[in-house]
């Protein structure tokens, strides 16, 4: 069993596991890779896979609770697996081809689920003005990776999927089957692009000022309907 974080934090709704260990890593101050490893969600010197946004093992489920103070009821529900009554091509149980979605803990099918990057809503983003939220950001939303998601009925505005100032996708993954881009990086804001520069002597983007340069698009008639995902998606 893992040992308990010296602080923790209570997930904010529909908050994605990779959103929640951005959010977390960032107020106790250790990399990403770091927290994945001492929540049990990594044995060192490996990082989380990505395909533990989908789904954890009951055992990994409850030493993550363990260790961040969490039930095992909100561990789950930061998964895409949460979703499965809603949304079916997430659904472990289902029999078929869907069935092997994973090949060697990576994501098949991006048709229905954006493994190798997210979409988001800059607003979000920047948070709600609370005092947490004022240091760590908001959160990113697990409905952002699925494709039948694109607009932000809170804030009334189409997602985002590329970085204003780099134009490379959002917390997209590189070579490699990690969950977190640039993991081993404890400088970076969780709202902070996490794309690799080309020059690698060159700092990435600023944190959350990268992902709220977007001017809001007039508000499309379509968040005027609900969602098949129910609220919020």
């Amino acid at each position: 069993m893992t040992g308990r974080l010296p602080r923790s934090l209570d997930p904010l709704p529909d908050e994605s596991l990779p959103g929640y260990l951005l959010r977390l890593s960032h107020r106790l101050g250790l990399a990403p890779t770091r927290l994945q490893q001492a929540t049990g969600l990594a044995t060192p010197p490996n990082a989380a896979r990505a395909s533990t946004m989908l789904a954890l093992t009951p055992e990994t489920t409850a030493a993550f609770a363990h260790a961040t103070r969490l039930s095992t009821t909100e561990v789950t529900a930061l998964t895409l697996s949460s979703l499965a009554t809603r949304y079916p091509p997430v659904d472990l149980a289902r029999t078929g081809r869907d069935q092997r979605r994973l090949v060697h803990g990576l994501f098949v099918r991006e048709s229905w689920v954006f493994a190798r990057f997210t979409r988001y809503c800059p607003h979000c983003l920047t948070g709600d003005g609370s005092l947490i939220q004022q240091h760590h950001g908001g959160g990113w939303n697990k409905l952002w990776r699925l494709p039948i998601v694109f607009a932000c009925p809170t804030h009334q505005r189409l997602l985002a999927h590329t970085c204003p100032a780099c134009a490379q996708p959002a917390l997209a993954r590189g070579p490699g089957a990690a969950m977190i881009p640039r993991g081993g990086d404890s400088t970076l804001h969780p709202a902070a692009c996490r794309a690799h520069p080309p020059d690698r002597d060159q700092p990435a983007a600023p944190a959350v000022t990268g992902w709220t340069r977007h001017r809001p698009p007039p508000a499309p008639t379509t968040l005027r309907h609900r969602s098949p995902c129910n609220t919020g998606c």
